[in-house]
Parts: structure tokens; C-alpha cells; sequence
């Protein structure tokens, strides 16, 4: 597991396919309607995301026996991301299966809007027009929506998202 964790704060993806087991699974925290599989796809996407991430960290990692959970952080730009990654293991320690999980709505949402459009301009530059079209407005509104929502649910203690 240690090498697998530095080979994903390297930002290789190339080393991070080689822990996966043939027939991995990657499952989106993005969307339910996708889902990667195979060492193939899930370096393509590690490829696309490593490029746009300024920084990344695992604080921890929790689990025993075949199952794995990295407490992740990470950031690009001025985004901060938090993320968990559910791993499932096999009996070599390659991983089946990889789950992802991404807080809060704002920071999900703008990334898929970070990451949407190169992603899809691997296949064709007018998908990732498409897909910026679709995502960015999206994000603009549930980032600008969101402090009001805070305020207006009256709920809990506003805190600085930036912590």
C-alpha cells in the first residue's frame, strides 16, 4: 500500500496502473452513469487529473484485510478538495476496486467542471466545449448559492471553507 500512496503523490499514473489488478474498477464520485474499468481507462483518467492537481496528500489510511480507505486532500488552483478512497484488495494487494467520495458539493461540482473538458478533449475538442457548456455554469451557481444557503438554513455554525 505504501507504494501505491507514493506513487499517487507522484502524480504517476503510469506507476499507480501497475498496483491495479486486471479487471479494476473505478467508480465515479462524479456521476452513477460512469464507471472505468480496466487499468487502460483508469490511467488515462489519473493522467488528466494528475495534471490539474497543484497538490496532493493522504492523511490517512484505515482498513485491514482486503478493504483500504485514503483520507485524501488535495488542490487545484484555489480549489481544495477532500476525498476518500475506498479500496478493495485482492489476495496479491492489487486493488479490484476503487471508490471514490469528494466534500463538499461545491468542491465536487467544480472539479467535475475542471476536469470534465480535458478529459473529453482526449476524444474531441467540441465534447469538451459540450462539457465546459454543461459544467460551468453549474459550478458558478452552486459556488455563489452556497454561502446564502448556509445563512438561510439557520442551521449549525458557519465555519471558513478554507479549513
Amino acid at each position: 500500500m505504501e507504494e501505491l500512496v507514493e506513487a499517487m503523490m507522484r502524480k504517476d499514473a503510469a506507476a499507480v496502473a501497475s498496483f491495479l489488478a486486471e479487471g479494476v474498477v473505478l467508480r465515479s464520485p462524479i456521476s452513477r452513469r460512469i464507471v472505468f474499468r480496466g487499468r487502460d481507462q483508469i490511467r488515462e483518467l489519473f493522467e488528466v487529473v494528475y495534471d490539474l492537481l497543484d497538490t496532493a496528500h493522504v492523511d490517512a489510511i484505515v482498513g485491514e484485510g482486503d478493504t483500504r480507505v485514503l483520507l485524501l486532500r488535495a488542490s487545484v488552483g484555489r480549489l481544495l478538495i477532500d476525498e476518500a478512497m475506498a479500496l478493495r484488495l485482492d489476495d496479491r494487494g492489487r486493488v479490484t476496486e476503487m471508490k471514490l467520495y469528494v466534500r463538499a458539493m461545491p468542491q465536487l461540482v467544480t472539479f467535475a467542471a475542471i476536469l470534465g473538458p480535458p478529459l473529453a478533449a482526449r476524444r474531441s475538442r467540441a465534447r469538451a466545449i459540450a462539457l465546459k457548456a454543461l459544467f460551468a455554469p453549474l459550478a458558478l451557481f452552486v459556488n455563489a448559492g452556497e454561502p446564502l444557503g448556509v445563512r438561510l438554513s439557520g442551521a449549525g455554525e458557519p465555519v471558513d471553507p478554507r479549513t
